[in-house]
């Protein structure tokens, strides 16, 4: 056996490419063949500020339309089922669902002086994204090609008593070049990559980029990773829910960790901090889950 493919090597691949939230997807590994990677998570995101499209931060639903409007908040909890799948060496099909209950809740302030709360949620299932990834090259550096493609899965992207969506409402198709290296027997590795998302509808298609760098031993591993996404075209002002729905640019910052606690079974934990943006929510969404490889 070569030292790139002994079970710490194995493990590293399974665990970075699961550390990500979901629906995002990183990593130059694939699974072995008949391998898999499941992680089942739940994550917490309630904000009260939100990116413009100039870029800056302000209150969740401020004055739009000569509103006056303040308290601001959005909420997303979802339940997230992410899988990797080795269908035979170097080609690991990938899927990422979500059950999501997302809600939001404003004070329009009138004319008269009274103030009158507005607050509604929408549950149910987001968006499916599908996709393989392929291996160019295992060493000295491990190089591969990733597809998806995401589907919505039927919800309402105008609920009709005015509830925030629960996505876009529109497919996407992404492919990516993802490079990794482990230093082994160091217990360090580096991965990114860089891509396109062709947008469905009128967006603009979007550039991506990543980058991670971990400490894996055994039972234990802990990364961080940055997380960036360009618009091609100019980012316009929306309405209500357009840091949910519409073009955004964002960079955000993923710190995690994965420890084990039975064979084959780890617990996960990750923050996922958005630094800046356009056109997109503000504020740190929380995960914890439990993923199991074989």
């Amino acid at each position: 056996m070569k030292p790139h493919e002994k079970p710490l090597s194995g493990l590293l691949a399974a665990l970075l490419l699961a550390l990500h939230a979901a629906p995002a997807l990183a990593g130059a590994w694939t699974q072995a063949d008949k391998g898999y990677y499941f992680k089942l998570s739940g994550n917490y995101l309630n904000t009260t500020t939100e990116f413009d499209s100039d870029g800056n931060e302000i209150d969740m639903f401020a004055t739009i339309e000569d509103e006056d409007r303040s308290d601001g908040e959005f909420r997303d909890v979802n339940v997230s089922a992410y899988v990797e799948y080795g269908v035979m060496d170097g080609v690991t099909l990938i899927g990422n669902v979500a059950v999501k209950n997302v809600s939001s809740r404003y004070v329009l302030n009138q004319d008269t002086g009274s103030r009158r709360e507005i607050d509604g949620s929408t549950f149910g299932l987001g968006d499916l994204t599908a996709g393989f990834r392929y291996r160019i090259a295992a060493r000295p550096v491990a190089l591969a090609i990733q597809a998806s493609a995401k589907l919505p899965l039927g919800y309402d992207l105008e609920p009709p008593a005015g509830e925030p969506p629960l996505g876009n409402g529109e497919g996407d198709a992404e492919v990516k070049a993802l490079a990794g290296y482990s230093f082994f027997p160091a217990p360090v590795y580096v991965t990114g990559g860089v891509g396109i998302r062709g947008r469905g509808g009128d967006a603009e298609n979007e550039m991506l980029y990543e980058a991670e760098i971990g400490w894996s031993t055994p039972a234990l591993l802990a990364k961080i990773t940055v997380d960036i996404v360009r618009s091609r075209g100019e980012i316009a002002a929306g309405g209500d829910f357009a840091a949910v729905t519409g073009e955004a640019d964002y960079l955000k910052l993923l710190p995690g960790i994965a420890a084990l606690i039975a064979e084959g079974t780890w617990f996960t934990a990750d923050v996922i901090h958005v630094m800046d943006g356009r056109n997109t929510l503000a504020g740190t969404t929380f995960s914890i889950g439990v993923a199991y490889t074989r």
